[in-house]
């Protein structure tokens, strides 16, 4: 009784409203993404995992592995809705996120710019690729999707690996520069171009 007695409920259906509109606003952009013939959809998708995930859990009890998995959802979810985009799932040290390939490469920044200046998330590599997936229950499947996820293991610490359809559908963005680093082959998937994203200078 104390607990429902003390509890602001002003605050809370605030906090309700709030959230309700978020998810308004990501079933509208979901409906809108959509085309009107067929499952699939041309989206961006961005897999960001943390560094060394690992051999730092091997020195974490419970408690601080809880608050590390915890910052860094917060880091995660927070930057997607800023950058208008949607994380899709959490599997374990990984996000899957997806949106325009505009808001994806920025999301993709920030994720890697906030992990850097963040005290408990170590880091995060962040691999993204564009083309058409398929949309199904709220998720999306398909080789694009393959593909980031493969290119997030090849990505060094702290930096955006991006596929070719990516870098070729930001091409003429003054807000992103590029550093290729020519064909390389992915397991499962063959050779594949891909270049670092960053931000223009």
């Amino acid at each position: 009784m104390a607990l429902v007695e003390g509890t602001d409920w002003d605050s809370i259906s605030g906090l309700i409203d709030y959230t309700h509109r978020l998810l308004f606003r990501a079933a509208v952009w979901r409906r809108l993404a959509r085309p009107t013939v067929g499952p699939t959809v041309d989206v961006a998708v961005g897999f960001a995992d943390i560094t060394g995930y690992t051999e730092l859990t091997e020195g974490l009890d419970a408690h601080d592995l809880s608050d590390l998995l915890a910052a860094f959802e917060q880091l995660a979810y927070n930057s997607a809705a800023e950058c208008n985009t949607r994380i899709v799932k959490t599997i374990g040290d990984e996000v899957m996120f997806v949106g325009f390939p505009r808001d994806v490469a920025r999301l993709s920044l920030t994720l890697a710019e906030r992990a850097a200046a963040d005290p408990v998330v170590p880091g995060v590599r962040v691999g993204v690729a564009w083309g058409s997936v398929l949309a199904r229950d709220g998720d999306y499947y398909g080789p694009v999707v393959n593909l980031a996820s493969r290119i997030t293991g090849r990505a060094r610490p702290g930096t955006v690996l991006a596929a070719e359809g990516l870098r070729d559908a930001l091409a003429d963005d003054p807000e992103f520069s590029w550093r290729s680093l020519g064909t390389k082959r992915l397991r499962g998937i063959g050779a594949t171009t891909l270049s670092v994203l960053r931000r223009a200078q």
